[in-house]
């Protein structure tokens, strides 16, 4: 199977509900980094070994073979697992940078001796990206610390990154981005590059994150991002802006019901003095159930399976867990 193949393959799609509602006015109460909160979105993400090693554009390398006694078959199996987890880890999710704006010193001596900054860069090895100094000296004589546009690209000049460029690709950048949103598969390789280009809690990464996942949410295909490394910053993004309706939805009308009570928990866990509060008692159909009348999604409550209706992705799911 290709990258980004989805449902949407088979003639089947899931409209994305067109009722938008807060479900809650108060701010999260939980991190992306709790421990709690990385297992939920984790096992939410999913494992489908076809598209974690899905064909990728890469040069071509003979095929090697080997012949395995059963035990060394099982070993192998596990360490492929261990290495799709590896592979699906989710990048950082950081709260924007404040901006560097300090004056170091004014010296009008120096005012108009040249028509262009100086930037001095401490290059010492080794060092931390937000803890090397950089100064620039402006035209009118102050020194100031360097904006985190100026500290990136000094980064990038004298310790380059791999998949770095100096500039932000176009196709990054605000006015193209939307258009190139239009194409149904890019939306994976457009979150890996500005993981590669940009730093977790710079400007551009955080806008290009939240460009792509409501574009995701406003077409309702979020199997584009199940099983890689991006699902689980999408279901952030939609939990601390209270959106989870339409994956919610897609996720009953799927059958994924251990991963829509994943996400009815996760919210419980963020929103614990909402009015579902109440449904934490509850355990599997009845917990989304209870979410649903508490939460006035009656809309959700026919895709509820009823409780002796199986999970058919249970086990598929529960193999990352």
């Amino acid at each position: 199977p290709t990258r980004g193949k989805s449902r949407m393959a088979s003639g089947l799609r899931v409209r994305p509900v067109q009722w938008r509602r807060c479900l809650c006015s108060r701010q999260v109460a939980a991190s992306a980094q709790d421990k709690q909160v990385q297992k939920l979105l984790s096992r939410m993400t999913g494992l489908d070994l076809d598209k974690v090693f899905a064909p990728r554009k890469e040069p071509l390398v003979l095929p090697r073979y080997r012949l395995m006694n059963k035990a060394q078959l099982e070993k192998a199996h596990t360490e492929t697992l261990q290495r799709a987890r590896e592979l699906l880890r989710m990048p950082p999710i950081l709260p924007p940078r404040e901006p560097k704006e300090e004056v170091l010193e004014e010296n009008s001596r120096l005012a108009g001796l040249l028509d262009y900054k100086i930037v001095f860069t401490d290059v010492t090895q080794h060092k931390e990206h937000k803890s090397r100094r950089i100064v620039v000296r402006e035209p009118g004589g102050h020194l100031r610390e360097a904006t985190w546009e100026e500290r990136d690209r000094m980064q990038q000049v004298y310790f380059p990154q791999l998949g770095r460029q100096m500039q932000l690709p176009a196709v990054l950048q605000a006015a193209n981005l939307a258009a190139a949103l239009q194409r149904r598969d890019c939306h994976v390789d457009i979150l890996e590059m500005v993981c590669a280009q940009c730093e977790p809690d710079s400007e551009d990464y955080i806008r290009v994150h939240k460009t792509v996942h409501a574009d995701v949410d406003s077409r309702g295909v979020y199997d584009l991002l199940r099983s890689t490394r991006h699902f689980g910053g999408l279901v952030w993004q939609l939990m601390t802006e209270d959106k989870i309706g339409g994956l919610l939805k897609d996720m009953l009308t799927w059958k994924k019901l251990s991963d829509a009570e994943d996400l009815v928990r996760l919210h419980l866990l963020c929103y614990p003095t909402s009015p579902a509060a109440q449904a934490m008692e509850a355990d599997g159909v009845h917990l989304v159930q209870d979410f649903c009348t508490h939460m006035g999604l009656h809309q959700l409550l026919p895709l509820c399976p009823a409780r002796s209706e199986p999970d058919t992705t249970a086990g598929a799911s529960n193999s990352s867990r």
